[in-house]
């Protein structure tokens, strides 16, 4: 300023005030309207980040089925191939006693193989398939959480927009009173 405020008149150096002061109020509001949106777009993130999360739990889970169902597929076919088998050894049998001994290897191969596949399936797979369904039922909790978490800093957020919102408005209602007042 290029003047005294002293050697204003008592109605200046008021009216400068109170100018001062609806800067001053008016940069508040602003600096929190700007750490209300930033910490408004920093939750937003966080819920994106949420989202890819439960996306690729959702992926390792499809993954997971997906292995467990061929899994199962197998089994059935050797199954069916075990049984197909069988029935040959059998006919084998009815041809003679040869056919008795291929039909009691084919029995053992057979075993074998579901034996082998039952291992894999009970052994490798079934754990594995646990092991990740607990690690995203783990994961679902902590996103949960932390959602939860976020829901409640954003009710925090907008109550202190409102309580600033109304301070504010007092502010301004003041001001109003206040200029009104001088005129």
């Amino acid at each position: 300023m290029l003047f005294s405020l002293r050697s204003s008149s008592a109605a200046d150096r008021e009216r400068i005030e109170r100018e001062l002061r609806a800067h001053r109020l008016a940069a508040e509001a602003a600096a929190a309207r700007r750490e209300a949106r930033a910490h408004a777009e920093r939750e937003i993130e966080a819920v994106a980040a949420q989202q890819r999360k439960e996306e690729e739990i959702r992926r390792r889970a499809a993954t997971e089925s997906a292995r467990a169902e061929s899994a199962a597929r197998a089994e059935v076919e050797l199954l069916a191939l075990q049984h197909a088998h069988e029935r040959r050894m059998r006919q084998l049998e009815s041809r003679g006693q040869r056919g008795s001994l291929i039909a009691v290897l084919g029995m053992v191969v057979a075993v074998l193989c579901v034996a082998g596949s039952l291992w894999l399936y009970f052994g490798k797979l079934r754990p594995e398939t646990l092991r990740v369904q607990r690690a995203y039922d783990e994961l679902v909790a902590v996103e949960r959480n932390r959602a939860e978490e976020t829901k409640r800093m954003l009710e925090r957020s907008e109550k202190r927009r409102s309580e600033l919102a109304s301070e504010l408005d007092a502010a301004r209602r003041r001001i109003q009173l206040l200029e009104g007042g001088s005129q």
